[in-house]
């Protein structure tokens, strides 16, 4: 089979590009022929992996072609001529390539995954500055709320308009997570199946119980990962356990913010952010903690980051919202809290370590789930069966 990706990022951000580029090095393992086609926007100066680029523009000119970026789409569509995909499996096309280049594709069987939220949020996040969860859809409630000034919801509010047009060259929607598909479902999208991510296991060795006394975070350090709640309740989890150290990995705008933060509690010398690391060190150090906290105070849809932790086998401790839930069975791998409660994380921290057979239960459970659940093996056994269907013509709903 022949499978032409399409995506905005041809660079590595965050998860939905691990878990692009996981895809295709699992279907060509297979004996699938994989391309990839992004646009050519790289703040980073590092090689692109994409195998065909598209320009983004700068400036008022970038504004206009996220919703008619038409070099996107005759670039697109020159591609698809000479490869001759059987199916597109799109990624995102919501911030550079433009709605637009969906219309290269309507010849062409496709689907998309809904990796985050553009199609249904001002912000993408599905939540209001004041960092309260949002219930609505897409209108005038956006600018009520603060979350876009009028000019930005009134670009796009074109820019949708277009898009929903645009979004009919699809012809499945596979969101990675049960949140995701209910939001589907709340704007009128009828032709969906909900498919969580996989993950390839080799390499990822599974150690519910190390000898080490370190907890860990990995991934970006911004806001609505609520990092500081998690940083927040190490005072009462050291009161208990002053042996243990907290390490964060990773990156981001509120990095001075939390050292500060860690300071100012007096647990500074228990928290350590590490930085960047590369991914077979953040491995390393997955496999050598004993706690991995997914702390985030917004939906987050399906990360790529609670799935490393279930092929490592850790206990996890995150927070109840969004597609979260989909991964972190409360009471079975870890434990679910209310977001923005540095208490509970600390209860439940103490609960575990204190119990190291319920620890090693959790761990075992989680490679387990990993293993009968997202394995990469079982996931792309899915994604191929999806593959078929659109190619076969089918356009009544799939829904899960």
């Amino acid at each position: 089979m022949k499978i032409l990706m399409v995506h905005d990022l041809g660079y590595r951000y965050g998860g939905g590009e691990i878990y692009l580029l996981n895809i295709r090095k699992a279907l060509e393992q297979r004996g699938h022929t994989v391309r990839i086609f992004t646009s050519d926007y790289n703040p980073t100066g590092e090689s692109l992996f994409a195998d065909d680029v598209a320009p983004t523009g700068e400036g008022s000119l970038f504004r206009m072609r996220r919703i008619w970026n038409r070099k996107a789409k005759s670039r697109l569509a020159e591609v698809c001529a000479s490869f001759r995909p059987d199916v597109v499996h799109v990624h995102s096309v919501f911030y550079h390539l433009s709605g637009m280049a969906l219309r290269a594709l309507r010849k062409y069987p496709t689907i998309l995954t809904v990796h985050n939220y553009f199609m249904f949020c001002g912000t993408g996040l599905k939540y209001y500055p004041d960092y309260e969860i949002c219930t609505h859809t897409f209108g005038m409630v956006c600018v009520r709320k603060g979350c876009i000034p009028f000019k930005e919801y009134l670009f796009q509010l074109v820019l949708r308009h277009v898009l929903r047009r645009d979004l009919k060259n699809v012809n499945l929607f596979v969101p990675c997570s049960s949140y995701g598909a209910s939001l589907l479902k709340q704007n009128h999208y009828s032709k969906f199946y909900m498919l969580n991510h996989g993950i390839d296991l080799t390499g990822y060795a599974s150690n519910p119980l190390p000898k080490d006394k370190n907890l860990l975070y990995f991934g970006r350090l911004v806001r609505e990962k609520g990092v500081d709640y998690l940083i927040r309740g190490m005072p009462k989890v050291l009161e208990r356990f002053p042996e243990y150290r907290l390490q964060i990995i990773g990156d981001g705008p509120e990095r001075r913010n939390l050292a500060e933060l860690a300071k100012s509690l007096g647990v500074g010398s228990k928290v350590r952010l590490l930085g960047h690391l590369q991914n077979e060190r953040i491995k390393r150090y997955i496999q050598r903690s004993r706690i991995v906290y997914v702390p985030s105070i917004w939906p987050d849809n399906s990360p790529i980051t609670i799935y490393e932790t279930l092929a490592c086998g850790k206990a996890i401790i995150a927070s109840r919202v969004g597609g979260i839930p989909d991964l972190v069975h409360d009471g079975k791998n870890g434990f679910l809290v209310d977001r923005n409660d540095s208490d509970a994380i600390a209860e439940k921290t103490v609960a575990l370590l204190r119990d190291p057979a319920l620890l090693k239960r959790f761990g075992e459970h989680s490679r387990k789930l990993a293993e009968e659940e997202f394995e990469i093996g079982v996931h792309i056994g899915k994604l191929v069966s999806l593959y078929c269907q659109v190619i076969e013509g089918i356009r009544t709903p799939v829904v899960r």
